[in-house]
């Protein structure tokens, strides 16, 4: 055996010890890449860029499409600088940690490149902190005999890297006092919706009258605030000292209601115009009244879907107004003091 056996022997242990760790250290560092640029980033470094800068900082590819765990490095403009957001996800899907780096100019190169930097660090530390494990084109070069060099001059030591991104879980801040996480905000109106249905009412015209009402309204907790529109189909009956008087509504409601699960109880503001007409009498006429009518309403609201409800009511109204119908100059109908209703349709919820 020459004396460069050994050497050579020696250097390749080297060599396959450091191509068993990259190994070792990307089976278990590998992870799902999801990369994101956005129209206003186009002029930014591409993918196979970032895959390329994070691979040759650790000396391995850290990246499997088929990996449970993932990093979604995004790129979007912000004004005339460009932002990069990164985060990590767990097998479960659920994030480890968000961060972001700002550029300080208009270009987006050195950004990307701290990020990789940074992304790399946060992946494998060890990897990224070590010198690169040589490539397997380098194994036959390492393997030959080292020629002495002369001595060099004292090398200038390489700047600090930066600091590491650590991408740690978000958690809320707690209390100091009790340690307890603070209560999460909440929104004052938690959806809207709008619904039809169809009606029937007595005390609004001289019989039974029916017809329908469509609605829609914003939705709190615990409660919501309807505005409805309603129409009363014209409906009459035979005056006692002969022929017969027809009368029918429009109105619009106002319905503040107080929810507790399927139950509801409302209030009732209304005001519209009341139409009459006589026929069968010597001098047939039509007339207007004004209408007001204050009261309350119980419901009942059943979820069919997640988006839409069938809902029933029950309504009893004060008479404000109270309005008096005539023929030929003679009393022949008064509406009554308490006005009552029935309804039901379905209501779609948007939230």
């Amino acid at each position: 055996m020459t004396r460069a056996e050994p050497r050579r022997i020696a250097s390749l242990a080297v060599v396959v010890a450091a191509l068993c760790t990259a190994t070792s250290a990307w089976a278990e560092a590998a992870t799902r890449l999801v990369y994101t640029r956005d129209r206003g980033a186009s002029s930014c470094p591409d993918e196979g860029t970032l895959r390329q800068a994070v691979r040759d900082r650790l000396g391995y590819d850290p990246f499997d499409v088929s990996a449970a765990s993932a990093v979604t490095f995004g790129v979007r403009p912000a004004g005339k600088a460009f932002v990069v957001r990164i985060e990590r996800t767990g097998d479960d899907s659920t994030s480890l940690g968000v961060r972001e780096l700002r550029s300080r100019g208009e270009t987006c190169d050195a950004l990307v490149q701290a990020a990789a930097l940074s992304l790399s660090i946060a992946l494998d530390p060890v990897a990224a902190s070590q010198p690169h494990p040589a490539p397997l084109a380098a194994v036959e070069a390492l393997a030959q005999p080292a020629v002495e060099a002369p001595p060099a001059e004292t090398p200038v030591p390489p700047p600090p890297p930066p600091p590491a991104l650590v991408l740690a879980p978000s958690t809320p801040p707690r209390d100091e006092a009790t340690g307890a996480a603070p209560p999460a905000p909440t929104r004052l109106l938690t959806g809207w919706h709008l619904g039809a249905y169809a009606a029937g009412d007595w005390g609004v015209a001289p019989g039974a009258a029916a017809g329908f009402a469509v609605q829609g309204g914003v939705e709190v907790r615990h409660g919501s605030l309807d505005l409805e529109a309603r129409y009363d189909a014209p409906a009459g009956e035979a005056a006692a000292q002969g022929g017969s008087v027809r009368s029918w509504l429009l109105a619009a409601t106002l319905v503040p209601c107080a929810r507790w699960s399927v139950l509801a109880l409302c209030g009732l503001a209304s005001l519209g115009r009341v139409q009459a007409s006589s026929s069968g009498v010597t001098s047939p006429e039509t007339k207007e009244a004004f209408f007001a009518g204050l009261g309350g309403r119980i419901g009942v609201e059943v979820p069919v879907t997640p988006l839409l409800a069938f809902a029933v009511h029950g309504d009893l109204e004060g008479n404000v107004t109270r309005s008096t119908f005539q023929l030929d100059g003679t009393p022949a109908w008064r509406a009554p003091a308490l006005l009552g209703g029935v309804g039901a349709g379905a209501i779609v919820h948007f939230r």
